[in-house]
């Protein structure tokens, strides 16, 4: 098999024990051909004190400074990310398994045509500890509705967004920008039916949903170039999803 290099970026900001679970996890993934990038916002929790004490790991890049949000921080990462395909997986973030990234390296390798860009499954947490499985939509067709997995789940070519990083000027849905930007190349994809991370349904999610839906219609409009009626139907389409999960956290909290 092809070995296949990974980026993993890991954005932090006082989430300690979300670090920790996360950085725990990826020193287990059995597949080692990857560097780990870690980009703390200046925590003031012991973060940063956790992260130092790693210095000494070859395959590790940090830094710890202050940032203009997620993704910018996120940016922050990707620029000195030298993989060969590059995945974000914040603090609380973990790999569904241990095999984890060797699964998705052999169906890279085995892929006839060279890919761009990979969706896999993913495990939705909620705060009970109860999880729903997210399957990727295996058509790319689908971004012109929203993302066709979960951003955490997704595996970019490095040097494609390197070029196109996140667009600040979205502050919700940068990882919607992202992929769109992807996809609308006509790049070559693939999929993995299974999860591949474990991801946890938070407060971001529902910080500010108003804001979400309009970044949103924006990017079909100005980066996909979606119809009107089109749009309007999405922005309802995505209202709707928007209610059902806030609704399943809300019911989670109580159970």
């Amino acid at each position: 098999m092809k070995e296949v290099f990974f980026s993993i970026i890991t954005v932090v900001y006082n989430d300690k024990e979300g670090f920790c679970n996360t950085k725990k996890n990826i020193s287990e993934q059995i597949y080692k051909d990857f560097e780990w990038i870690i980009i703390d916002g200046a925590s003031t929790d012991g973060t940063a004190e956790v992260v130092a004490e790693l210095i000494q790991d070859p395959s590790l890049k940090w830094t710890s400074e202050q940032d203009n949000g997620i993704y910018d921080a996120m940016n922050k990462g990707l620029s000195i990310a030298s993989g060969e395909f590059v995945v974000f997986m914040n603090a609380g973030d973990v790999f569904s398994s241990k095999e984890t990234l060797q699964i998705v390296a052999e169906k890279i390798s085995k892929q006839e045509n060279a890919i761009s860009i990979l969706f896999g499954g993913a495990n939705l947490v909620f705060l009970n500890g109860k999880s729903k499985y997210r399957r990727p939509r295996k058509s790319c067709n689908t971004i012109w509705h929203g993302l066709p997995a979960t951003h955490q789940a997704t595996y970019y070519k490095t040097d494609l967004i390197k070029n196109d990083p996140y667009d600040l000027k979205y502050e919700m849905c940068g990882d919607y920008y992202l992929t769109a930007s992807v996809v609308i190349q006509e790049v070559s994809e693939a999929y993995i039916d299974e999860p591949l991370v474990d991801f946890r349904i938070g407060d971001f999610s529902f910080k500010n949903p108003i804001l979400a839906l309009t970044e949103a219609y924006s990017i079909q409009k100005n980066l996909l170039h979606s119809s009107l009626p089109f749009r309007v139907a999405s922005f309802s389409r995505r209202l709707v999803a928007i209610c059902v999960v806030f609704f399943l956290c809300q019911i989670s909290r109580f159970r």
